[in-house]
Parts: structure tokens; C-alpha cells; sequence
């Protein structure tokens, strides 16, 4: 079994460290249910060497999986 968690949003007012305290939370309880793995879902990746064409089709394709970035370095900061 896995457990996945999903669309998690922070709303303003949260006090910071909430999503850690709150995913901290989760993957103790998985570990207690004896849940062998417990995903963050999906992230947009892109290798540094990905280039789907010509250089402006490129280039849009780099600024497109800009906004991931921040995204996956939190995902990472709870690898294995």
C-alpha cells in the first residue's frame, strides 16, 4: 500500500512550518499503519538536459517549469 498526499495549500495566515509539521504528522502516522510508502505526488520535472526542439520552444518550455522549482525543494527536504 501507499499513501499520497495531494494538493496541499497553505493558506496566508498559516503560521510558518505548518506543512512540515502537518506532513511530519503524516508520514509518522503511515510508519505506526505500517504504510511502506508515502508519495508527495507528482512534481514537473525537467532534466537540465531536456530540450524539445528549436531555442524559443525551449526556452518556453525552461520558463514554464520555473515555477516548480521552489515546489520540488520542498518535496526533496522529505526524501528518503
Amino acid at each position: 500500500g501507499e499513501w499520497t498526499l495531494d494538493l496541499m495549500r497553505q493558506a496566508p495566515d498559516c503560521p510558518d512550518g505548518t506543512m512540515q509539521a502537518l506532513i511530519g504528522a503524516a508520514i509518522a502516522s503511515a510508519r505506526r499503519s505500517n504504510i511502506p510508502r508515502l508519495s508527495l505526488a507528482a512534481v514537473p520535472y525537467l532534466p537540465p538536459d531536456a530540450c524539445p526542439g528549436p531555442r524559443a520552444p525551449a526556452a518556453l518550455w525552461r520558463r514554464l517549469a520555473r515555477p516548480a522549482s521552489g515546489l520540488r525543494q520542498f518535496k526533496a527536504a522529505f526524501g528518503p
